[in-house]
């Protein structure tokens, strides 16, 4: 996996949460003052977790997800299909 962004009715208290709770530290914003995703990291990697607001209940919105190669990517389209 490489990230994932999810949701919450607020985006802040998934911030403090993921942050003073768990220890993840913030690498940098996306969005502005009306709709700011914030990316976090508990590692070296640049960012693994994305947090934003959304109405309703929290949900997956985003995810990432690696190959080791482009072949490997095409071979997944090909099972898809």
């Amino acid at each position: 996996m490489g990230h994932v962004i999810v949701t919450g009715e607020d985006g802040k208290a998934l911030l403090d949460f993921y942050t003073n709770v768990l220890g993840f530290y913030e690498r940098n914003t996306m969005g502005g003052r009306e709709h700011t995703v914030w990316f976090l990291s508990s590692n070296d990697r640049h960012h693994t977790l994305g947090v934003t607001s959304a109405p309703g209940r929290g949900r997956l919105i985003h995810l990432m997800l690696e190959a080791e190669s482009f072949d490997d990517v095409g071979l997944a389209l090909d099972r898809v299909r």
